[in-house]
């Protein structure tokens, strides 16, 4: 089905499924907080117009899906250690009516790469943030399941710290609208795929979205293996950096 679709995997319909889980979670949390009388989150988690950081893109399945998905006024930056496939790549920049897109080639961990992205969003005037950062990285496989579990989880700590700031895994950090060297735009969204590896090594994660964001979730799309421990962190309504 994926080859069908021009996608380089099938990961395209795990993030198909996952928008609507997410879009189904965020009505259900609108609810609650009707009933509480908090102002609502937005249910549209990709919309076309919407600023998309994709960590770990390669080979592009993601960046495609959400690639056809923004129009001309959306920005879509896609950063892999690896190189995209190339036809994903033409695609979306050959489509006129697509989205701006910057393809990044190296370690996102690095100051440099993360300087480039800031260079990006402050020529594209994005300077206040963006509104989603994505990660469907995962570490390199050693056949050790606790071992790779805890790799990528590691991975998904440090696309955090890019998302919502160095400081947000300390507990007495508290996130603000007028202090935040995280890229997330107030509101923004985040999400990561890692692998269930015990709440002890979970913890951390858990608790850091629980605190920069208001709400959060963890979905299992049914495009992921039933027998994989993968699963996908959610989170929106992030509560620190600027406002549009």
């Amino acid at each position: 089905m994926a080859k069908s679709r021009g996608s380089p995997s099938r990961a395209i319909f795990k993030l198909e499924e996952i928008e609507n889980m997410a879009a189904t979670f965020i009505k259900q949390q609108n609810q609650k907080r009707q009933k509480k009388k908090k102002k609502p989150i937005s249910p549209k988690v990709f919309h076309p117009s919407c600023t998309v950081i994709d960590l770990g893109a390669a080979p592009g399945s993601w960046t495609q899906w959400i690639g056809e998905r923004l129009d001309s006024n959306g920005i879509l930056i896609a950063l892999d250690l690896l190189e995209l496939d190339e036809r994903t790549v033409n695609g979306i920049e050959y489509n006129e009516d697509g989205p701006s897109f910057h393809c990044i080639q190296g370690d996102f961990t690095k100051n440099e790469k993360k300087q480039h992205i800031l260079d990006i969003l402050l020529e594209e005037d994005k300077s206040h943030g963006v509104d989603c950062v994505i990660s469907d990285m995962a570490a390199n496989f050693t056949g050790d399941s606790l071992t790779d579990a805890l790799r990528t989880m590691n991975l998904c700590e440090d696309a955090l710290m890019l998302a919502a700031g160095s400081s947000c895994f300390d507990p007495r950090f508290i996130p603000t609208t007028s202090k935040s060297d995280g890229v997330l735009r107030n509101g923004g969204t985040f999400l990561c795929k890692f692998f269930a590896c015990g709440q002890t090594n979970e913890e951390d994660l858990r608790e850091a979205i629980g605190r920069n964001f208001e709400v959060s979730t963890v979905l299992k799309p049914k495009a992921s293996r039933k027998e994989s421990a993968e699963l996908y962190m959610f989170a929106t309504g992030y509560k620190g950096g600027q406002n549009q």
